[in-house]
């Protein structure tokens, strides 16, 4: 039973020190030499982006031709507001209120938090536009 209240110590001490820039030595009582932890951030409209966009919109965003004709860059989104950005990949309607050649079927059922954070990744990555 203490060798189970100790493990949970015993990993906590190691992230904070990991986390710190504190090397563990093995002169440390216990000590496990591990390498350094290495966290990945990636925010939900990012994974978004890559998984569902990149395919047709091309690896930067930046607009790619495919079988169905060719994808405009997502710098456009810098043009449009949330509603119409939504408008846009839910019901293939431009922001002018035409219909586009439309084959984005993968977006029509993202949720709502979804498509809000798809449109903030695209506009921060594209803040100059």
């Amino acid at each position: 039973m203490h060798r189970i209240q100790f493990l949970p110590a015993a990993l906590t001490a190691i992230a904070i020190a990991a986390c710190s820039g504190d090397a563990i030595t093995s002169s440390s009582p216990g000590a496990v030499l591990q390498p350094p932890i290495v966290v990945a951030s990636t925010s939900r409209g990012a994974v978004i982006a890559r998984d569902l966009c990149a395919q047709c919109h091309g690896e930067n965003f930046g607009g790619a031709a495919s079988d169905d004709g060719v994808c405009p860059t997502l710098q456009l989104v810098q043009n449009y507001t949330l509603a119409e950005f939504e408008r846009l990949i839910v019901l293939g309607v431009s922001r002018g209120g035409d219909e586009v050649d439309y084959s984005m079927s993968a977006t029509q059922t993202l949720s709502e938090q979804d498509r809000q954070a798809l449109y903030q990744y695209l506009k921060e990555r594209f803040p100059d536009f």
